[in-house]
């Protein structure tokens, strides 16, 4: 937790340190202080970022390892195998080892294969429910971004659709129209 403290104190101070020395200087007084601070918050800054992101993923793989752990507990606990062939504990086991189900996978929602740039963006509205709040001029724009002015769409390369499907789920999403649902 000191991490995030600091991650989010550390600016601050910085904008002060900084402050303090540019008062110095216009003060003409000893700089040897004022820059000393500065530039241990500057280290600490650039240095702190990488050690956060350390720390979250030894966190989120210790949290995994424990999660799979508790999985593979339910799994073998129970006598026998029977348990392991109801429908039911096989969907919830697979929700489970994908992360909880929150995989975001655009090809369960609409259909690949639509080609018209207009027609997917009218599906991807429909699916989020707030077709009737864009305007036609949105609409229009969210195609173009399908596109990038260019020609017919391949919903069936998942390169594309990673990058422009799942991209066009996302805009539709931070909009202020889906904000309002």
């Amino acid at each position: 937790w000191g991490a995030v403290v600091l991650r989010g104190v550390l600016p601050a101070v910085f904008a002060v340190a900084m402050g303090v020395l540019v008062g110095a200087v216009q003060r003409g007084d000893g700089l040897a202080g004022p820059l000393t601070v500065a530039g241990a918050v500057f280290v600490l800054l650039q240095v702190l970022s990488p050690l956060h992101q350390a720390i979250s993923a030894n966190l989120g793989d210790r949290t995994a390892s424990w999660l799979y752990h508790r999985l593979t507990e339910a799994c073998v606990q129970p006598p026998g195998m029977g348990h392991l062939e109801d429908p039911a504990l096989t969907n919830d086991l697979t929700s489970a080892r994908d992360g909880g189900g929150t995989s975001f996978r655009p090809e369960k929602l609409i259909d690949l294969t639509l080609t018209d740039a207009d027609a997917i963006v009218d599906a991807v509205l429909a699916v989020c429910g707030v077709s009737a709040l864009f305007t036609n001029t949105e609409k229009t724009a969210l195609a173009t971004y399908l596109t990038d002015g260019a020609g017919p769409i391949d919903l069936a390369d998942y390169d594309y659709r990673n990058r422009k499907l799942n991209g066009l789920f996302a805009l539709v999403l931070e909009s202020p129209a889906y904000q309002l649902v």
